[in-house]
């Protein structure tokens, strides 16, 4: 967050750390979900300015 991306070309090398960091961030989420992690007590939003 917070970081601008100022290029729309990767590497190889690049691609396979984002594919591996989003599998290992999906995993967590769902893990949360698993957990009962979130509330339930009505709707939440955040927002970066």
């Amino acid at each position: 967050m917070g970081q601008e991306i100022e290029s729309s070309d990767f590497s190889d090398a690049e691609l396979e750390k984002f594919k591996h960091q989003l599998a290992e961030e999906t995993r967590l989420l769902k893990s949360y979900f698993d957990q009962s992690l979130f509330t339930k007590q009505g709707y939440k939003a955040g927002f970066e300015l």
